[in-house]
């Protein structure tokens, strides 16, 4: 019989330090292959077996796809500085999949809620701080992180206490504290004021209830409802608000500027910068480089140009091209083709949680850039990985 490994305790302490601190989740990850190489050293040689799952060959795909990008776009040496984020992602992978067949640490879940409540109080607490203020100087709510991360965090987060209160017993213990959690989790979401989140959350919250008999219903209904909600919300801004501002330019025979639309501009340019280097993009990191050349003028933040796309395609598209878009293709596919399959043989929490936030991922990414924000990805890398080892385990 194996002792009790250190390998749970270091996952413990790298879910405590996701909704917190990127430094600390590296300390957590590191602590686990620490613990996985001290096992090796006392004969427990770790199942290496785990690491070749189904995203094993799309995250080498998706890697190669970058060194190619970084080789033949237009500054190799500049790109190539950036290539160990992309194997990062595949390095944590493999190592996360090695360490959840080995543990699967049952306080995992409690742990993680714990620190995020933790982060969800302090972001409400920043937002109600600022409420004698004039509106347009408020505070988002973001704890330590950037009010856009903290938002998708969030997303995740209310996801894994709504799969919680889905998989769980009908009469369990475990219900109320799993729907404060949600309750908890959506307001600091709704807080963040991170409207591509909000949506992508009711995206997740609805592909999860879409596997539960008789609810296909219910899922329409929170997607129309946060679909409404969303609106209201728009509205309520009057001049701020982004609905009225592009039906009042584009009756005007206009395209709606200003703030709020900048998005259409970095699309736009991303997209002119793909067909320009069709094939494998101008190189990575190379957008924020670029962006002058293709847009003369400054942002409405004063600024010349912006790091991303805000659209993780289009900017895949910009920076990697048709090689890098295809290869992020198959990653993406492969994530949200077995988390379905695993939710609709097994919904359990895992498997749901996992399913929900794939979703959620899919739609964050239409106007943000999630898989570049590694407080993000790895919340969404872990969630999925432990499903994938639960699933493996049972044979599934």
């Amino acid at each position: 019989m194996r002792p009790a490994a250190p390998v749970g305790w270091a996952l413990c302490a790298f879910g405590a330090a996701l909704p917190l601190s990127i430094a600390g989740a590296n300390i957590g990850w590191a602590l686990a292959a620490a613990a996985l190489l001290w096992a090796w050293r006392e004969g427990d040689r770790p199942d290496f077996e785990a690491a070749r799952g189904p995203l094993w060959r799309p995250l080498w795909a998706f890697l190669a796809a970058a060194a190619a990008a970084d080789l033949l776009g237009r500054d190799p040496g500049h790109s190539l500085r950036y290539l160990n984020q992309d194997l990062h992602k595949v390095w944590v992978a493999a190592l996360l999949s090695v360490a959840f067949a080995r543990e699967r640490p049952r306080a995992l879940p409690g742990v993680m809620a714990a620190a995020a409540a933790l982060a969800a109080l302090i972001g409400a607490g920043q937002y109600l701080s600022t409420l004698g203020a004039l509106p347009w100087v408020r505070m988002r709510a973001h704890a330590f992180v950037h009010p856009v991360t903290y938002g998708e965090q969030m997303a995740v987060l209310a996801l894994g206490a709504l799969a919680a209160l889905q998989a769980g017993p009908r009469s369990g213990g475990r219900r109320l504290p799993a729907a404060a959690a949600a309750a908890l989790f959506g307001l600091a979401l709704f807080l963040s004021n991170t409207r591509g989140a909000m949506l992508a959350c009711a995206a997740g919250a609805a592909a999860m209830l879409f596997l539960r008999p008789g609810a296909r219903k219910a899922a329409a209904g929170v997607l129309l409802g946060a679909g409404a909600l969303y609106f209201i919300m728009d509205f309520l801004r009057n001049d701020h608000s982004m609905t009225l501002e592009a039906v009042r330019t584009l009756a005007q025979g206009r395209l709606p500027v200003g703030q709020s639309f900048e998005r259409l501009t970095l699309w736009d340019v991303a997209v002119r910068m793909g067909l320009d280097h069709p094939w494998t993009g101008a190189g990575v990191n190379n957008y924020r480089t670029l962006l002058p050349s293709y847009h003369r003028g400054s942002f409405e933040d004063f600024t010349t140009s912006w790091g991303t796309a805000h659209n993780l395609y289009l900017h895949h598209f910009a920076e990697r091209g048709l090689v890098g878009l295809g290869a992020l293709g198959w990653l993406l596919w492969a994530m949200a083709a077995r988390a379905f399959e695993r939710a609709r043989r097994s919904p359990g929490f895992w498997t749901l949680w996992a399913w929900g936030t794939t979703v959620a991922f899919l739609l964050m990414n239409l106007t943000e850039v999630a898989l570049q924000t590694e407080l993000v990805w790895l919340l969404v890398w872990t969630v999925w990985l432990a499903a994938e080892a639960q699933a493996r385990a049972e044979g599934a």
